[in-house]
């Protein structure tokens, strides 16, 4: 890394030296530090992202896709302001295919005893949050979607070990649908199959697991890496 900007030497080290993405903007909303790990979940290393607006690097967006990240930084503003700047979920890792958390921590003129003094820099952390965005998405789609609410109640309610049980290719196409928060009908569309057959391989799934609803099928798939 190239030597540190003038913005609290201590700070920067520190959170070049964090294990989460992390990085700073200056004043002009510039990026001054891009720690390795934000390079290494971005796939862009500092030299490139150096001295560039953050908001065309990171780019974030919500889940509809509309843009987060602005040149009139909403963030930036409130922390100016001296106003708490509560931690969100954007969609950026990389080129916008998973989820993060990000935090952010205001850093003020050090030379000003007035703890909110003039603003000199923000530090982003991020975290990944994709497999508890889509568990989210696939409790929402259980909870506003009428066929969603339970399935066909199986008479096996132990649930079965991956170890135990022998998922067909089939199964785990539907075990990830179902886990990525598709509904009966998107399932269908997806495999070329009708609804009906949709709802009975779901079914089916579920029997085999030893599972009673579509939530347990998403929490099971994320717990056994099968999403």
């Amino acid at each position: 890394m190239s030597a540190l900007p003038p913005i609290c030497p201590d700070l920067l080290r520190t959170i070049a030296a964090c294990g989460d993405p992390a990085f700073v903007v200056d004043e002009q909303r510039t990026i001054v530090l891009w720690n390795a790990a934000a390079a290494e979940a971005f796939g862009r290393p500092f030299a490139d992202v150096r001295g560039k607006p953050c908001h065309e690097v990171v780019a974030g967006i919500d889940g509809h896709g509309k843009p987060l990240c602005k040149p009139t930084c909403q963030k930036w503003a409130l922390a100016r302001r001296g106003a708490a700047v509560h931690n969100f979920d954007i969609k950026a890792l990389p080129s916008h295919g998973l989820w993060a958390n990000v935090s952010v921590m205001p850093v003020y003129d050090p030379t000003s005893f007035d703890p909110n003094g003039r603003l000199i820099a923000l530090v982003h952390i991020l975290r990944n949050v994709d497999r508890t965005k889509r568990l989210e998405r696939t409790v929402r789609e259980f909870v506003t979607s009428a066929e969603d609410t339970l399935s066909p109640r199986v008479t096996n309610s132990k649930i079965v070990e991956p170890e135990t049980v022998h998922l067909t290719e089939r199964e785990l196409e539907v075990l990830r649908l179902v886990a990525h928060g598709s509904a009966t009908d998107a399932i269908a569309e997806k495999l070329g199959i009708s609804r009906h057959t949709s709802r009975n391989h779901i079914a089916s799934l579920l029997a085999k697991l030893g599972l009673h609803s579509r939530v347990e099928a998403a929490a099971y798939a994320f717990e056994h890496d099968l999403a």
